[in-house]
């Protein structure tokens, strides 16, 4: 990993047609942070010929790091300024993955607008086209996209020992990816995702306190962090701490109920408790919104065992085993089914293959 100080900005622009001789001077005013390379930019007339515009537009739009919304009644009037690009860029300043900055050029009616609630320049939002000189008006703008840059760039390369840290992981090399994740919450204190990373890693070196602990982190910084509450959730349960395992999968699922897999440890805490029934029922929703999910088709067995139905178990852990024949835990599972079903050599046949995978009870 280098050492750089800044990171480069991505910046996007947009803007309705009608206002492109105004765009054309902002980018002039944004000459001298182009030059110390610490912003980049792009709009629409970069589309090569032949390209597919709209796809082309929504690449660079979906990779940019701060977008500039360029108001005037004729973005307020643009189906595709307004309707598509705007929702878009504010969806991704919702999930953090990019900052939104308005921009008045001309005067227009603004007020309720989905940008209303962020800080709107140039100063007072007056508009560009009303300031008497209007160099003044984009020297403003420019020292406040200067400044958002400057807040930005931290977290980007934050994100780049976030990334380093996720491919670590991939290499099962878990207390390097820790300390790259260390490094991206020493560069950026707010950012949850490294926070939550490290959790999963803890939580696989059998660090479980330590990965209860960031994993709370990342959920104090972002409260709808429904993946920190699963994976707190893991971590509790190897604790044998079920009711609170329960309860951060019940929060996971509430931020989340599409969250499968959620749903299927659910279940599992609930065998655990000995609560069969609701165990199957979690499971059944699993598979539900995952039918590919083989670990919800192996926790149901678990619970149809738990319930003696081991008929239905081993039915359930054929399946789990057709979608995923490197699943360990579902071949003790189906050897329990089998060896309460009076099939011992067949039984003995699974609990082989379990420990063969690695298999940990």
């Amino acid at each position: 990993m280098t050492t750089d100080p800044t990171k480069t900005v991505k910046l996007f622009f947009c803007y309705a047609r009608e206002d492109k001789a105004l765009r054309d001077e902002l980018e002039q005013h944004l000459s001298l942070l182009k030059r110390q390379k610490q912003i980049t930019t792009w709009y629409d007339r970069e589309i090569s010929p032949g390209s597919e515009w709209e796809k082309e537009i929504d690449t660079h739009l979906n990779s940019a790091h701060i977008i500039l919304l360029l108001i005037s009644p004729d973005f307020m009037a643009s189906d595709y300024c307004y309707g598509i690009e705007m929702k878009r860029a504010m969806e991704k300043h919702q999930a953090g993955t990019a900052r939104v900055i308005p921009i008045i050029l001309r005067p227009v009616y603004w007020k309720g607008a989905p940008f209303s609630s962020l800080q709107v320049l140039p100063t007072d939002a007056h508009a560009v086209t009303l300031w008497p000189d209007r160099d003044h008006a984009f020297a403003d703008i420019t020292e406040n996209i200067y400044k958002a840059v400057e807040e930005i760039q931290p977290s980007l390369k934050a994100n780049e020992w976030l990334e380093e840290g996720i491919a670590l992981d991939a290499l099962k090399r878990y207390e390097e990816a820790i300390v790259a994740y260390d490094q991206a919450i020493h560069l950026y204190p707010n950012y949850a995702p490294a926070y939550h990373n490290k959790g999963v890693a803890l939580y696989l070196l059998k660090r479980y306190e330590e990965a209860i602990a960031a994993c709370d982190q990342a959920i104090r910084l972002d409260p709808n962090y429904a993946l920190a509450y699963h994976n707190k959730g893991n971590a509790l349960g190897k604790l044998k701490r079920y009711e609170e395992a329960l309860a951060a999968f019940d929060q996971a699922i509430r931020l989340d109920p599409n969250y499968a897999l959620a749903n299927s440890n659910k279940g599992y805490a609930l065998y655990l408790l000995k609560r069969y029934e609701e165990a199957l029922a979690a499971c059944e929703q699993a598979i539900r919104l995952d039918p590919n999910l083989a670990l919800a088709y192996d926790n149901k067995g678990t619970a149809l065992n738990g319930l003696k139905r081991y008929e239905e178990a081993l039915a359930a852990c054929e399946q789990a085993i057709s979608l995923d024949p490197n699943l360990a835990d579902v071949y003790y599972t189906k050897g329990y089914a089998l060896e309460r079903l009076g099939r011992k050599k067949d039984a003995q046949q699974a609990y082989e293959r379990a420990k063969q995978l690695g298999y940990n009870s």
